[in-house]
C-alpha cells in the first residue's frame, strides 16, 4: 500500500472520529439542557408557590416567626459563588494544561462541600429560631426548597468527583463531561442566588 493511500485512510479515520466526537458532544449537550429545563420547572414551581403565599400574607414574616438571619444564607451564597468561580478557573487552566488546574479543582470541590455543611448549619439555626419543618406553610416552603436544592447539590458534588479523572490529562471525552458538569453546577449556583434574595434578603 502506497504512503499516499495510507495517509488518505488515516485522514478519513481521523475525520470520522472527530465527527463522532462532535455528535456525542451535541447529544450530551441536548440531554443536559433537557435536565436543566426540567429542574427549572421544578424550582419555578417552588418559587411561584412561595411568591403567591408571600403576596397574599397580611404580615411578613408570618405571625409567630422572626425574620431569618442573613448570616448563614449569606455565607452559603459566598461559598457557592466561590465554588463556581474556581470551577471556571479549573476548566480554563485545564484546557491550557497548567499544573494549577489541580489546585483550582480541589478548591472548587472544597467550597462545594462547604456549602453543604452550611446548609446543616442553616437548618439548625432555623430549628433554634422555632421554624420547624411542617410547623407551618412558611416553614414547609423554606425546608422544602433547601432540602431539594441540597439534594441536587449532592448530585453536583458527585458529578465534580466524576470529572476528577480529567486531572490525568486532556481528552475530548473529558471535555464533554466537564462542560456538562459545569453547566449543572453553575445552574445550581444561580438557583441558590435567587433563593437567597427571594427567601432571605427581601
Amino acid at each position: 500500500m502506497s504512503q499516499a493511500m495510507t495517509e488518505n485512510i488515516q485522514t478519513v479515520q481521523s475525520s470520522q472520529t472527530v465527527d463522532y466526537t462532535d455528535q456525542k458532544r451535541v447529544v450530551n449537550s441536548i440531554a443536559m439542557i433537557m435536565i436543566l429545563v426540567s429542574l427549572s420547572m421544578l424550582f419555578a414551581t417552588l418559587f411561584l408557590g412561595y411568591t403567591v403565599y408571600r403576596v397574599s400574607a397580611d404580615t411578613w414574616p408570618p405571625f409567630g416567626f422572626e425574620t431569618i438571619s442573613l448570616t448563614i444564607p449569606g455565607i452559603s451564597t459566598l461559598l457557592v459563588l466561590l465554588s463556581s468561580f474556581f470551577l471556571v478557573l479549573f476548566k480554563s487552566s485545564w484546557l491550557q494544561e497548567k499544573k494549577s488546574s489541580k489546585y483550582f479543582y480541589f478548591t472548587a470541590l472544597a467550597f462545594g462541600f462547604g456549602f453543604l455543611l452550611s446548609q446543616f448549619q442553616l437548618w439548625a439555626s432555623l430549628k433554634a429560631s422555632g421554624i420547624l419543618a411542617g410547623s407551618s406553610v412558611f416553614a414547609s416552603m423554606v425546608y422544602a426548597f433547601t432540602w431539594i436544592h441540597a439534594a441536587h447539590m449532592v448530585v453536583g458534588i458527585l458529578a465534580l468527583l466524576w470529572i476528577s479523572t480529567s486531572l490525568k490529562g486532556f481528552s475530548e471525552e473529558q471535555l464533554t463531561k466537564m462542560i456538562n458538569v459545569e453547566k449543572f453546577w453553575h445552574f445550581l449556583g444561580v438557583i441558590w442566588v435567587f433563593k437567597f434574595f427571594g427567601f432571605f434578603f427581601f
